[in-house]
């Protein structure tokens, strides 16, 4: 019998449906943590593997984590609940586990269960325990005290259960630069079939069910193998919509202040990555300003040491005229790009809902000069934002493609409905932000996930009174409505999933793949 102290399990949401995609796995790449949290345990000396759902799915439609299990004795399975559109999917691997596997720990982790850790003990009775905030020392308490038989008590940053008692041990493990420093998070080893994790997963956000894997890569992906490099950790900013901002990480995780990863692990990181065939780095851990100067650093790093890779990189605010002179020098390729996140084309609304607010005029500036440059832009809007109405979301389809109209470096322009996050500002205080909310605790996010909704995407969480000018009184009617703004203004789908076009070829692509769907549906 094979022997693992502790098996990791990631379930994407498996089950979600959207018209021109039909059938398809919502949030497909792991969080980042995972592979280094498999390999501190490894490198400590206790066996550890990861399985990914989704791959297991695309290489094989009928395969059995139970199955899987059978002749393999596990101490500890951890199974990650980090998006919150895993939440229905991950709490139901966790019940069918522990039917069948019942002296099996099971453990969860990651930004939701951490933010609903109580509530989900209280709830859900087959699952023992919950890791709160950074989980890479505390998962290692975990499995020794399990496996020596150690009191839990002592495991960091846990809340457990005691008999029909919930403990919550301090937050006492917050990862510091030198703790970052000291993971790996290329231990790709140690998952399973993590080739076609590299090559058909990576970064893509879905999997549409009714495509091979290599249409998906041609179809929706950047046609590149995408790494999601990891450089650090927290946020200064609080918007308004994030769950990740710097409330929301004080509560979770007791970090004040982001940190940063050392450049030259990170470079180390990067040189691991390519070695396993990926040819684009994903950077997308801008916190401040202020972090231009690191990110020059490691640039002109990657340089000296002669890497030669493209890279996706998001920027929370706007980049400097160094920052991208330095970008451009280090990540020439045609397959690099920059990521501008204005989310309204309003100032007004831009300044209430950001925690980095810059002027239009602004925005313009930096355009002119990655323009200049010729670096590849893409540009974020959102809407569906608190003291938003349905005439600045329009005011925002002008500005969003005045500028794309201009500047030629910009390839797409992205725009969705905004949905509730946990842990968000708006979401903690929905009547502050003059927002009605249905979801206000883990079972609303679970049942907004739940199998009786695979239409996820049209799911919101919210609706404003008055955004509208007519109608939109409650959760239904103002979804449509969002629905159909998004569809009427900014169906942006296109034949190249790096580039975005006018709505109206968004609308015949989308009518396309929809018939295509129904087609195949009547030949099987």
């Amino acid at each position: 019998m094979q022997k693992i102290d502790c098996l990791f399990i990631n379930t994407p949401k498996m089950n979600s449906y959207y018209r021109p995609l039909g059938d398809f796995i919502l949030d497909t790449y792991m969080p980042m943590g995972l592979l280094a949290m498999a390999g501190s345990l490894t490198k400590k000396g206790f066996s550890s593997k990861i399985i990914h759902l989704g791959v297991e799915w695309i290489l094989n439609h009928d395969f059995s984590i139970l199955n899987y299990l059978k002749g393999r004795k596990v101490k500890v399975i951890a199974i990650p609940l980090h998006w919150h559109h895993q939440s229905y999917d991950s709490i139901e691997l966790a019940r069918k586990i522990k039917k069948v596997y019942s002296k099996a720990y099971i453990v969860l982790g990651g930004y939701t269960a951490s933010y609903f850790d109580e509530e989900i003990l209280r709830r859900f009775e087959f699952i023992d325990g919950i890791i709160r905030g950074d989980g890479e020392k505390p998962i290692l308490s975990l499995v020794r005290a399990i496996i020596k038989k150690r009191a839990l008590s002592r495991v960091p940053n846990l809340t457990w259960r005691k008999g029909s008692k919930i403990l919550k041990n301090k937050l006492s493990y917050i990862a510091t630069q030198e703790d970052l420093d000291e993971l790996s998070f290329t231990n790709f080893k140690l998952l399973k079939n993590y080739q076609t994790y590299i090559r058909y997963v990576g970064f893509l956000p879905f999997f549409a069910k009714n495509f091979s894997k290599e249409a998906n890569y041609l179809m929706f992906s950047y046609r590149s193998p995408t790494f999601p490099l990891f450089t650090g950790r927290g946020c200064l900013a609080n918007c308004t919509y994030c769950g990740g901002g710097r409330e929301a990480q004080e509560y979770i995780n007791g970090r004040g202040e982001p940190v940063f990863r050392s450049q030259e692990k990170v470079l180390e990181s990067i040189k691991e990555a390519k070695e396993y065939g990926y040819e684009t780095v994903l950077m997308d851990f801008h916190p401040s300003p202020q972090s231009d100067d690191y990110y020059i650093k490691l640039f002109q790093m990657i340089r000296k040491e002669r890497i030669y890779m493209e890279c996706l990189f998001g920027c929370f605010s706007l980049p400097s005229k160094e920052f991208a002179e330095e970008f451009h020098k280090t990540f020439p390729g045609r397959r690099s790009a920059i990521w501008l996140s204005p989310e309204s084309g309003v100032e007004m609304v831009r300044k209430k809902i950001r925690g980095f607010f810059y002027t239009n005029g602004q925005i313009m500036e930096a355009l002119e000069n990655l323009n200049r440059l010729y670096i590849i832009t893409e540009l974020y809007f959102t809407f569906g934002f608190p003291f938003e109405k349905e005439e600045d979301v329009l005011k925002t389809k002008r500005f969003a493609f005045y500028l794309k109209k201009r500047f030629k470096s910009i390839w797409a322009i992205r725009a969705y409905p905004l949905e509730m996050e946990p842990a968000s500002p708006w979401q903690r205080d929905p009547e502050k932000f003059g927002v009605v909310s249905n979801r206000k605790s883990f079972i609303d996010f679970y049942k907004a996930n739940s199998q009786e909704n695979p239409e996820v995407l049209n799911s919101l969480g919210y609706y404003i009174p008055g955004f509208f000018k007519k109608g939109a009184s409650n959760f239904e009617t103002f979804e449509k409505k969002m629905q159909e703004l998004k569809c009427r203004h900014f169906c942006l789908i296109h034949p190249n999933a790096r580039k975005s076009g006018p709505p109206w070829l968004g609308r015949l692509m989308c009518r396309g793949m929809s018939l295509y769907q129904k087609l195949r549906r009547k030949k099987t």
